[in-house]
């Protein structure tokens, strides 16, 4: 296994790394069972001037590295906000 990356991005947690979303989810200390957020995406990101930006997989820049972007706020099922 690589070395995963997570970032904080807005609303947005984006794990670098993997587009295997239960490896992305055990990275970002998520459990589907606890929480919820809006939704999931994954495909190839690359780290430009305000962030990352999510590339298709078949045309993507040199420098993208495969990336699982949980979208939305993360809450607990009770809807209590988990801090991160």
């Amino acid at each position: 296994m690589s070395k995963l990356r997570v970032y904080k991005q807005g609303v947005a947690i984006i794990v670098i790394g993997t587009q295997d979303t239960y490896e992305a989810c055990l990275a970002a200390g998520l459990s589907p069972e606890i929480h919820r957020w809006g939704s999931t995406e994954w495909g190839m990101y690359a780290r430009r001037k305000y962030g990352w930006t999510a590339y298709d997989n078949d045309q993507h820049p040199k420098d993208a590295r495969p990336g699982v972007r949980f979208n939305g706020p993360v809450r607990a099922r009770d809807d209590a906000e988990v801090h991160r």
